[in-house]
């Protein structure tokens, strides 16, 4: 669990920075973006190894790109709010004059977290730090994007409301076609919003939503694909290797592709997408022509997908058949908090400890209803309280 609470928190910071710069294209530069550049560099060109000190430091990073972009849209709007006001063009010249310039404030702002970030960067360069070991070149070697998804148990309760959301999404407003049926179904949600484990329990449970016993159960990981072209061939052979009784021993696409077709043509089956970054989506249109999984078959299919990005999840399965995931309950979000250390290591949280009295609020509104940053401030608690790794 350490180690996905720092790709959680790697993740967040790279992905709000990729946002970011999207946004605030020159001449309105982030403040201190050369500083951010540098650290997600050196996040890119290392794996991160567990450790107390480098889930703070993520944790910090995240926090100061967040208030040097809140620092960046005040200043913005004071500087229109300024010019509009000039009601002659001396006046709006003195005022472009002072575009450029700083406050004694926002100078210590700058200054103070300049100095953060030199110093979360220094402290990232000295903790432990291994070669590039990162998700997707595992991934590439292992030659396979299969994942076995999370494992769950009734840890997991706080997931059904939304799993019962989903499996009435599959049923619609009608009865299922005995005689088999296809459903596509789009989990949209931002990072660590709980995406994976509800597609898992839907995965898991997948008889119960809707009353069929899939004789194929396919899930493919592409978290690890965050940037680049999906490699369709790769896809297809992870899938190919979850099929009873076939191999991938074919060469050319085409080959994988058919061979696929002919494993899962007579069956039903349950396929998921986990983590789809690409808007590139050739592959999933030529795969869903090939498999015909959308047209009326004696055999059932069940293909969920799950992303961050809304547009392409619409693109995929429609906009009928998206479901926005939900954030938790602040009495969930605490639960979570005070009792996910007790289940991973035994170590309960202690409830009425002054610290977390004094940060339990805290911690529950910054969490912002989603599970990881909770078991992640579970984490980060446990440490204080008791110390270690």
């Amino acid at each position: 669990m350490s180690a996905d609470i720092l790709q959680f928190l790697k993740n967040k910071f790279t992905d709000e920075l990729e946002e970011a710069e999207e946004e605030h294209p020159p001449p309105h530069d982030i403040p201190l973006h050369s500083y951010f550049l540098q650290i997600r560099e050196l996040l890119e060109t290392k794996s991160l190894t567990p450790s107390t000190g480098m889930k703070d430091c993520l944790y910090d990073l995240s926090i100061a790109l967040t208030d040097c972009i809140l620092f960046l849209e005040k200043r913005k709007m004071k500087i229109n709010k300024d010019s509009s006001q000039g009601q002659e063009q001396g006046q709006e010249q003195e005022q472009g004059q002072r575009q450029g310039h700083y406050s004694l404030p926002e100078l210590w702002f700058l200054c103070k977290t300049k100095r953060k970030l030199i110093h979360i960067k220094k402290k990232l360069e000295q903790t432990s730090l291994s070669a590039v070991t990162d998700v997707a070149t595992t991934s590439s070697s292992s030659g396979s994007l299969s994942f076995d998804g999370p494992t769950l148990d009734s840890d997991f309760y706080y997931l059904e409301d939304q799993a019962n959301n989903i499996a009435n999404l599959v049923r619609g407003t009608s009865e299922l076609d005995e005689e088999g049926f296809s459903k596509e179904i789009g989990i949209v949600g931002i990072g660590g919003c709980g995406k994976t484990l509800v597609a898992r329990m839907v995965f898991d449970t997948s008889n119960d939503v809707d009353s069929y016993d899939y004789e194929s159960r396919i899930w493919i990981n592409l978290q690890a694909i965050q940037k680049g072209e999906v490699d369709f061939k790769k896809i297809l052979k992870a899938m190919l290797k979850q099929c009873d009784d076939f191999g991938d021993g074919s060469v050319e696409v085409e080959e994988v592709l058919e061979a696929l077709c002919k494993a899962l043509w007579s069956k039903s089956y349950i396929l998921v997408f986990d983590g789809i970054w690409d808007i590139n989506l050739d592959w999933y249109f030529r795969l869903k022509e090939r498999l015909q999984w959308c047209n009326k078959s004696n055999q059932s299919r069940l293909i969920i997908i799950t992303t961050r990005l809304h547009g392409v999840a619409k693109r995929m399965v429609g906009p009928n058949n998206l479901y926005r995931m939900q954030p938790f309950s602040n009495q969930v979000i605490w639960g979570l908090i005070s009792e996910h250390s007790f289940r991973i290591n035994e170590y309960s949280i202690p409830t009425k400890h002054p610290i977390v009295v004094k940060m339990k609020d805290e911690m529950i509104y910054h969490s912002h209803g989603l599970p990881l940053a909770a078991t992640t401030f579970s984490t980060i608690m446990e440490n204080r309280l008791y110390g270690g790794e």
